[in-house]
């Protein structure tokens, strides 16, 4: 089965806020928990520059966001 957004961020011990600072970090404007939490979710996509951080970050591949195994579980 592969590990999801929600998974990866787990495996990493990183709460929402926690990765919301790790996205700080590399550069970009920070994410708000609430924003991390419905792309977790699924409910909505990231944007280009958040999408490659996430990946990055919980290495994931590029694509994952554009296919149906995003939604955590």
């Amino acid at each position: 089965m592969r590990k999801t957004f929600r998974n990866r961020r787990l495996d990493r011990g990183w709460t929402l806020r926690d990765l919301a600072e790790q996205c700080e970090r590399k550069g970009i404007p920070r994410p708000s928990d609430s924003n991390l939490s419905v792309i977790e979710r699924g409910i909505h996509a990231p944007r280009p520059a958040l999408r490659a951080v996430l990946c990055e970050l919980l290495d994931l591949p590029i694509d994952y966001f554009d296919d149906g195994d995003r939604v955590a579980s």
